[in-house]
């Protein structure tokens, strides 16, 4: 079968491409058959064509000694636009050879291409202009209007030469059976031919209108019914009869031109399908300018689709069916057919479906965007189009994967366009300029699909491109030597991912078995070149690489391990490149590991002379064991330290799983041994590593190293051996002094955190849970006890050392064995425990040990101790967690204090356990160890004391004030619990400020408390001590009150106040600490202006003179200048602006270079001031004042203008500002007014006769009645504040019965008479309020004309 479908297909498939795609036998023909008799008479016309230009009929690029085809071509070949408008001037144009590629094959038929050429040479023909095919026959039209017929051995049947003088062959067509031919014309005739001899049957003469050329002709499934379409974009439909023997054609509009131009139209053909539910639909798609119009005639008309297109103009519209299998969603496969439409760049795709109802959808699939623009559209199968762009390059794309698969050049074809037509140029040009415009590249009818093969119709010549069988594609390759491409090619059609496949079929194994036979042949065909490459080139390792690979993915192992072998075995540079090639597959998981055991031992001694031992050991690990030699690899591995290939070797090979450790486990131990001074060699490492992964497999029922399970019966007898043998004694060769248990001894000392772990994973296994396991258990742990208990001394030369890190390990592991009542062991070994986890004295490991205590404590297993002893172990060891938990057992809650102090983890927890201690206790802990306290968590100390110890504070205090930064920080703590901490700010805090300060308030709500006035005064004097910035914050600081941070606003506003100390006081401390802002603040707080204004304004003198261009004290200058301009805005006139403006204009007088920054600060301070005294009298004075200095006309002082400048804006800005609020207020309290009036004019309805609070008519009454919004109706006297209706709420669930109500006292008609009219009153949000908006009295500003 292989042969069968690989070799014949080669044969019959793509040597003889035409015969297998439309039938043409192309062979091999003798000159006899087309020599001329001799005759004395002139030849017939059939005679004259029958000459042959060629010796053969066909040819590709494959073929060798081609005839060349000048001959066939010398006649002219002008644009595409004017070849057959006869209106543009001949060009000849040199032909190039025919190319083809690797997917797609170029042929030429020959004997055609002499037929086309002869009569064109002999009889006038003309060019040729339209092809058809059908059946075993092949007709083309030339540009003189003759029909041309041949069969499919290309010879001529007959020739058929217009008589009528209608002008060029425009468009043919044959049935779906081959026995008719539609021939439209230029000039507007169509004729039916039999195309068996040739006869016409019917001339239609009138089926459209006259003066257009036909452009289309096709015809349907049904044979009585064709269509046709002309320049001028109609469409008719024709109709054929036969009364009586006579020939008829009836003609009906299909569509019209004026509604839109149709270009190309297409009709859908099922008669490949025997059944299908469109079969009784003819579905016809029409391809206008600007749309798709699909349309079902039959049974009746209706139009199905309409799909807009855009493109360019000269880019002609395509459509182009196909019938394709589609998979459902319910995975099932049917035949539908799928239209491709598109224009320009772009292709949609739609699939034809009947409904329920027998309704014919088109249902939308995907669209491709392409990087050209296209002439032709034309599906070559089912997954691929051919796509000829307007340059004459055709592509082949996959439509599943929108990829653009190959490009060939067809410019050498010299095809032929229809632009004369589209123009009417016979018809005397009759058409739109956009169907001409269109018509440039329309070249409908010389390009045309035929079964799987795309025929191409040139000016003399006919070519055929069709896709290549995947056999041709793998020989065409193979001939021109490229075997590595036909290798992957071969490949993707193995692995099943190749596209545009022809020729394989089966089902997927069969065709994967035919793909490999074929590409194993140009895999050999490959390997022959090894023998002739250069020897010891790189192209010689490149083939062996590559056939290795390939031999590899194709799965033929024969032939890797054969033919190839036999090729590189006799060249050591060949056969190393062999052997390293096969090194990926096999760690790969591609290759079996069955190699033969030749090429395996080759492969081993090969790794061994290079060195590359991790590659070694990892094949040596994967392989099976058949196909080593076990001699040379254990003798390797033994020598090179590959531990886990020998391992392997011992249990894969040998079944022998306690060999390992009887023969690894002692020669670890001797490389530690020989190595105790200085760091353990790689190998030993690996040794080690090797040996504790081992027994972690052996002990969880695991192979090693691929960590598979075990066979079912080996993992209860591996797991005992394994045990077994590293509870031994002794080892096989033990010596008269070795310790017992050599090999835990070895292990330990190696990675004892390590071994253990592996042990800890193994006891969880279920063989070490039942009642035999857990002997196995004690028995481990009474070794491990009394390895690490020993009495002996040991030193680091000794087998059996094991530091205290390790011993400490042994300990803990021992620990959690006990605690999880595993094992037993005595009071006197666990006292043992204690003591030696409690005795070390080194600090590593000491949370380990610490945690194993803890264990035991929790695990009640040291309830037989003294909690002395326990005390005083811990207290060595520095354990604070078990001394707290031993304190905390016997309710020593100083001693857990002192403890959780000493240990940073435990400070957050402190505070927690301070509230929940008694009062005589906290009182106790707090005076021995506030200091303590207050590092850890001032703010939490102080609130414990806020709310359990207020009358302590004073000792508490007392009790750090030794420490005066712990005191200070005591003391702020506990200013902010009381009254005077809680207050809010100055009104000039904003108002984000006091929603922060709010939200600050609420969340630390708690008892309050007050701080004597020698407290607050020693709070002071620290603060001016340790934070004096604090002290000197500017008013304008806004910080959060919090229990770490008090606003300096707020001490000094305690110090006024009834609980802080005298003012007096609080001058002498900042005095004290010369502290000049925060005096000049309490200066301002007593009135005393002047002096505040002296103090700022003697430190601003000092700074601006010892000024050199410092950043900080800039920053400092600004600071006190801003201090001056807010004091003298808030002293209401007592103060003067100048000496301030006199200091700052005492900058601008240096003018040399260095003092810059000098007048740049000037300016800076100029402008805080002039922004100050914005708004105020003075003002106009200080303006004055500043334009009267002499560098105000000149020099650097010219740019005060802009500054004054500024300020008259920004004044001028703050009047509009008040302008506007004041109309925009007013503007808001009449709409308020107007709505008020509004409701109070609307008329209401009662909805009741009685007031539903008294049950009282409503008419009997002399005050007045309300009636609400919701028509209820109450006395006046019976709401309440405010008004809202009882009713309402009533019935919605919300109002309490009234109770407490007393009916009112009936009103005298004296009473009533004198009743007054009641005032109308604004609102309640305007009482009391001023109304009307007044505005500052103007400004006068001095005339400055004459001084700027």
């Amino acid at each position: 079968m292989a042969e069968e479908n690989g070799s014949n297909s080669e044969v019959g498939s793509q040597e003889n491409l035409t015969a297998d795609v439309i039938n043409l036998e192309i062979e091999e023909l003798d000159d006899v058959e087309y020599a001329i008799p001799a005759v004395d008479k002139l030849p017939s016309l059939e005679s004259i064509l029958a000459e042959p230009d060629c010796g053969s009929l066909s040819g590709t690029d494959d073929d060798t000694g081609l005839v060349s085809l000048e001959k066939l071509s010398t006649s002219e070949t002008v644009s595409v636009g004017s070849l057959l408008s006869l209106n543009s001037p001949s060009r000849p144009k040199s032909r190039q050879p025919v190319l083809s590629s690797i997917i797609l094959r170029h042929v030429i038929l020959k004997g055609i291409c002499a037929q086309i050429a002869s009569a064109s040479d002999k009889i006038n023909a003309g060019l040729a202009s339209a092809v058809a095919a059908g059946g075993n026959m092949m007709a083309i039209g030339t540009s003189h209007g003759l029909i041309l017929d041949f069969d499919s051995a290309q010879t001529l049947k007959w020739c058929h030469r217009d008589t009528r003088h209608q002008g060029s062959v425009s468009a043919l067509c044959f049935n779906h059976d081959g026995t008719r031919i539609l021939a439209g014309f230029a000039k507007g005739y169509i004729l039916m031919i039999d195309s068996s001899n040739g006869k016409i049957l019917r001339t239609l003469t009138d089926v459209h209108p006259p003066g257009t050329a036909v452009l289309h002709v096709k015809f349907t499934d049904s044979p009585k019914l064709a269509l046709c379409s002309d320049s001028g974009g109609s469409v008719f439909e024709l109709t054929f009869t036969r009364t009586i023997g006579v020939r008829g054609c009836e003609s009906k509009c299909l569509f019209s031109g004026s509604r839109g131009e149709v270009c190309s139209l297409e009709p859908l053909l099922l008669d490949e399908l025997a059944i299908h539910p469109l079969k009784n639909y003819t579905l016809v798609a029409m391809a206008t300018l600007s749309k798709v119009i699909v349309v079902c005639i039959r049974p009746r008309m209706r139009v199905v689709l309409t799909h807009p297109l855009n493109g360019a103009a000269i880019a002609p519209p395509q459509v182009a069916w196909q019938l394709v299998v589609i998979r459902s969603v319910d995975a099932t496969r049917i035949i539908d057919p799928v239209l491709a439409l598109g224009r320009d760049n772009v292709i949609h795709f739609y699939q034809v479906c009947s409904e329920v109802g027998m309704r014919v959808r088109l249902t939308p699939l995907r669209r491709i965007i392409l990087t050209y623009t296209m002439s032709n559209l034309r599906w070559l199968n089912s997954r691929s189009l051919a796509v000829l762009d307007i340059h004459e390059k055709l592509h082949l794309l996959d439509v599943r994967t929108q990829e653009n698969l190959e490009i060939l050049d067809v410019s050498n074809v010299g095809l032929s366009y229809a632009s004369s037509h589209f123009k009417g140029l016979s018809t005397g040009g009759n058409v739109s300029k956009a169907m001409a415009l269109a018509g440039e590249r329309a070249c409908y009818n010389t390009v045309i699909t035929f079964g799987s093969q795309l025929l191409l119709l040139g000016m003399k010549s006919l070519h055929a491109i069709c896709v290549r069988t995947w056999t041709e594609r793998l020989r065409y390759l193979t001939m021109q030597k490229r075997f590595r491409e036909a290798l992957e090619l071969g490949l993707d059609f193995y692995r099943d991912k190749a596209k545009a496949v022809v020729g394989l079929h089966g089902s997927k194994q069969r065709r994967k078995q035919i793909v490999q036979d074929k590409v194993c042949q140009v895999l050999v065909r490959y390997m022959d070149e090894l023998p002739s490459s250069p020897e010891g080139s790189n192209v010689e390792l490149e083939i062996v690489a590559t056939c290795v690979e390939y031999c590899v993915q194709l799965e033929s192992v024969d032939l890797l391990f054969g033919k190839l072998w036999d090729l590189v075995y006799e060249s050591e540079s060949l056969r190393a490149g062999y052997l390293r090639a096969l090194e990926s597959p096999l760690l790969e998981a591609n290759l079996p590991p069955r190699l033969p055991p030749f090429v395996a031992q080759q492969l081993v001694a090969l790794y061994n002379r290079e060195d590359r031992l991790e590659s070694l050991q990892a094949i040596i690990i994967l392989l099976h064991v058949d196909c080593l030699d076990i001699h040379q690899v254990t003798t390797i591995c033994n020598e090179r330290g590959l531990w886990e290939a020998l391992i392997h070797l011992q249990t894969a090979a040998l079944c022998d799983y306690t060999a390992p450790i009887h023969q690894l486990v002692p020669v670890l131990g001797k490389h530690l041994l020989a190595n105790v001074d200085s760091a353990q060699p790689w190998d030993c490492i690996n040794l080690g590593n090797a040996l504790l992964v081992y027994t972690s497999c052996c002990l969880t029922g695991r192979q090693f190293p691929r960590k598979s399970e075990l066979p079912e019966s080996l993992p209860r007898k591996v797991k005992a051996d394994v045990l077994r043998a590293l509870l031994s004694q002794h080892s096989s060769l033990a010596s008269d002094a070795e310790r017992q248990y050599p090999y835990l001894r070895t292990l330990l000392r190696f990675d004892a955190k390590g071994f253990l772990d592996a042990i800890a994973m193994a006891f969880q296994e279920p063989e070490f849970t039942s009642e035999m396991g857990l002997r196995q258990r004690q028995r481990v742990v009474d070794i491990l006890f009394n390895i690490v208990t020993a009495s002996t001394p040991q030193v680091p030369e000794s087998s059996d050392y094991l530091t205290n890190e390790q011993k400490i390990f042994v300990l803990v592991f021992i620990v959690d064995e006990i605690v999880e009542c595993t094992v037993n062991l005595e009071t006197n070994s666990l006292f043992r425990i204690v003591e030696i986890l409690c005795l070390e004295t080194s600090g590593d490991h000491k949370s380990k040990r610490e945690n194993a205590i803890l264990k035991l404590i929790h695990g009640n297993k040291l309830n037989s101790f003294a909690e002395t002893t326990l005390l005083n172990l811990t207290h060595k060891a520095n354990f604070l967690r078990v001394s707290e938990l031993l304190h905390t057992n016997r309710g020593d809650w100083k001693s857990v204090c002192e403890c959780m102090i000493a240990d940073p983890a435990r400070h957050p927890e402190i505070p927690l356990l301070l509230q929940q201690l008694p009062t005589i206790q906290l009182g106790e802990i707090m005076m021995k160890q506030a200091r303590d306290l207050v590092s850890i968590d001032a703010p939490g100390l102080a609130g414990i004391i806020v709310a359990r110890l207020a009358d302590e504070t004073d000792r508490i205090l007392e009790a750090v004030h030794d420490d005066p930064r712990s005191e200070y920080a005591l003391l702020a703590a506990l200013y902010g619990y009381t009254e005077g901490g809680k207050r809010e700010l100055e009104a000039t805090v904003d108002k984000a400020y006091e929603e922060e300060e709010e939200e600050e308030e609420e969340n630390r709500s708690g008892p309050k408390s007050e701080l004597s006035q020698s407290n607050l005064q020693r709070f002071l004097e620290l603060m001016c001590e340790f934070e004096p910035e604090r002290v000197e914050q500017k008013e304008k600081t806004k910080q959060p009150i919090s229990l770490t941070y008090i606003h300096p606003l707020q001490v000094l506003r305690h110090l006024r106040g009834s609980y802080g100390c005298e003012l007096e006081d609080a001058l002498k401390i900042v005095r004290l600490a010369n502290r000049k802002d925060a005096e000049a603040t309490l200066l301002e707080q007593s009135a005393n202006y002047q002096g505040a204004f002296d103090l700022l304004l003697g430190r601003l003198t000092e700074i601006t003179k010892q000024f050199d261009g410092d950043k900080s004290r800039e920053e400092e200058a600004i600071s006190v200048t801003a201090q001056l301009a807010g004091l003298c805005r808030r002293s209401a006139g007592t103060l003067d602006w100048l000496p301030l403006v006199e200091i700052t204009l005492s900058l601008q007088s240096a003018r040399s270079e260095a003092h810059k920054s000098s007048r740049a600060l000037s300016e800076k301070l100029l402008k805080i001031i002039l922004e100050s005294l914005s708004g105020t009298t003075a003002l106009s004075t200080v303006l004055e004042h500043i334009l009267k200095q002499p560098l105000s006309t000149g020099g650097t002082m010219g740019d005060v203008r802009k500054l004054l400048t500024d300020v008259l804006t920004q004044s001028r800005y703050e009047e509009v500002l008040v302008q506007t609020t004041a109309r925009l207020v007013g503007l808001e309290l009449h709409e308020a007014l107007k709505k008020s009036l509004r409701e109070a004019g609307k008329a209401r309805v009662s909805s009741s006769l009685v007031c539903p609070v008294c049950r009282r008519i409503l008419s009997h009454t002399a005050d007045c009645i309300v009636i609400l919004n919701c028509n209820h109706t109450y006395h006046a006297e019976c709401l309440s504040e405010p008004k809202l209706c009882y009713e309402c709420l009533n019935t919605k669930g919300w109002s309490h019965p009234i109770t407490d109500f007393s009916p009112p006292t009936p009103q005298s008609a004296d009473s009533q008479a004198t009743q007054e009219r009641r005032k109308l009153e604004p609102p309640a949000f305007m009482q009391n309020k001023l109304t009307s908006l007044r505005l500052a009295p103007p400004v006068p500003w001095p005339d400055l004309e004459d001084v700027l």
